[in-house]
């Protein structure tokens, strides 16, 4: 899986029991979003992409940075800051392990508790297809567990 998130600026989502978790090789520009999702600027597609990354990537927490600044002493590694901070699962610590090898990956946490944005949020919960829009428009891919709650 590392080798996959090296190709093509690959974004990984991992569905967790509070929250999805972006996982990125570094972190991506609204630019070459926009620029993969091919759509026109001033668009309504244009500002739904612009939304759909300050979603995700904009006002998601930098939970290596959180971890490295205030939690490295508290916590043996980031695995185990994420189970016992973020109540983040077994399951899906599996899952983030395999892709997080490298200690120079980017890791954001998008809570389901805060920052909502309703549009997306059905996109996502209500909409097979919208699902895949946004995965598509992230250059992304859902890995792990996709649970329905």
């Amino acid at each position: 899986m590392k080798e996959k998130m090296q190709q093509n600026g690959k974004i990984f989502l991992v569905r967790t029991n509070n929250g999805i978790i972006v996982i990125s090789k570094n972190r991506p520009k609204l630019k070459n979003i926009l620029k993969n999702a091919n759509v026109i600027p001033g668009t309504y597609m244009s500002e739904l992409v612009e939304r759909i990354y300050a979603y995700f990537i904009d006002t998601s927490i930098d939970l290596r940075a959180e971890y490295l600044k205030f939690y490295k002493e508290e916590y043996t590694n980031i695995l185990s800051f994420l189970y016992h901070k973020y109540a983040i699962d077994e399951i899906y610590l599996s899952e983030i392990s395999k892709l997080v090898k490298s200690h120079n990956c980017l890791l954001l946490l998008k809570s389901f508790r805060w920052g909502r944005d309703y549009q997306i949020d059905t996109l996502w919960e209500d909409t097979e297809n919208g699902r895949k829009v946004i995965l598509k428009t992230l250059n992304a891919e859902l890995i792990g567990e996709d649970d329905e709650n």
